[in-house]
């Protein structure tokens, strides 16, 4: 399937793959962190350490203790550099892959065009 070429592009792209690693185990050590700290389920750790490195801050979960309140103020100046550099990378690639699809579209729109005006003319011609 042709819209998940630039998955597969993600895939094959070194940097990609070591900054998804850090991306987990960022995400990861939040979730642990968050649930032992403030006593929440696993999914509400994951909850809040995406909700807060993405920025979307939703409100509805937020720290109690001095502890995770440090944490977080840390977690937030590290992590969202690290969610910023993998989006990046993210919109990067499948830019380049749409951009090259778009370019390889325009070709063959040439092509077709030139061939209709050829043919029309060669037409009117005769």
């Amino acid at each position: 399937m042709r819209m998940f070429k630039p998955l597969r592009s993600l895939i094959h792209d070194r940097s990609f793959r070591a900054l998804l690693l850090v991306v987990i185990i960022i995400l990861l050590g939040g979730m642990f962190f968050y649930s032992r700290v403030e006593h929440w389920r696993l999914l509400d750790g994951l909850y809040f350490s995406v909700i807060t490195l993405t920025t979307v801050g939703y409100g509805d979960l937020s720290p109690t203790t001095d502890a995770s309140k440090i944490f977080t103020i840390i977690y937030i100046f590290f992590g969202v550099g690290i969610i910023l550099a993998f989006i990046t990378i993210i919109a990067r690639i499948t830019s380049k892959h749409y951009t090259h699809v778009s370019e390889n579209y325009m070709k063959q729109l040439e092509v077709y065009v030139e061939d209709v005006i050829k043919n029309t003319i060669g037409k009117i011609g005769k």
